[in-house]
């Protein structure tokens, strides 16, 4: 950052804290103290983000960059009366900085696990008002499975993805087991699964003695 950069920011958070209780007093904004400390950790945020737009070798500035903002939208959200949707925010933010450190190196291919893990707990939190119990976990863990299994096909430098298509595989099996215990139809999709594995084993045998 330029010598003069931070004093500009001091100075539009002042002129912001004075606005904003100047508000309060006024009683047209009631909140104002807490729109401050929102408004303050966006600035920020944007600060860290601005500072790795001014030097791109400076790829970690993502990180504390979007978790500021999303401290900070938390706070404004919860002055606005949306508590529910403020810790899916943050999380997602956070999720979204790993996905930019990504996008900015391919060799960091670990940035996509923290990135698709904090989305997935992010869409937990919002579909767990209207699932039935357990479904939004089967979703969290579809996530995950999603996650690994962006991280198999995507591409990363020097890098041998294709053991993520294991975690992929478990985390998906256990997020429809969740799914379906959700809907109550476990007691019956279970034993369907065995007869069909069952059949499918006869059939392979079968075929297997008609061309021997």
């Amino acid at each position: 950052m330029k010598k003069n950069e931070p004093r500009i920011v001091f100075g539009i958070l002042l002129i912001a804290a004075g606005v904003l209780f100047m508000l309060q007093n006024l009683g047209i904004v009631p909140q104002a103290a807490g729109l401050f400390w929102s408004f303050a950790f966006i600035i920020a945020g944007l600060g860290f983000l601005y500072w790795l737009y001014s030097d791109r070798e400076q790829w970690w500035a993502v990180i504390p960059g979007f978790s500021l903002i999303g401290v900070g939208g938390v706070i404004g959200l919860s002055e606005l009366g949306l508590d529910d949707v403020g810790g899916a925010f943050i999380l997602a933010m956070i999720g979204l900085s790993f996905w930019v450190v990504y996008a900015m190196r391919r060799d960091f291919w670990w940035a996509i696990i923290p990135g698709g893990i904090m989305a997935s707990l992010a869409l937990l939190i919002l579909v767990e008002p209207l699932l039935p119990a357990d479904a939004p976990v089967g979703v969290m863990f579809l996530g995950f499975a999603a996650t690994f299994l962006v991280l198999r096909y995507l591409p990363a430098e020097g890098a041998d993805m294709r053991w993520a298509l294991i975690p992929a595989l478990i985390m998906g099996v256990m997020g429809l087991m969740f799914l379906i215990a959700a809907v109550s139809l476990l007691e019956y999709v279970l034993p369907a699964l065995i007869i069909a594995a069952g059949i499918f084993l006869v059939v392979r045998a079968l075929q297997g003695s008609t061309t021997a």
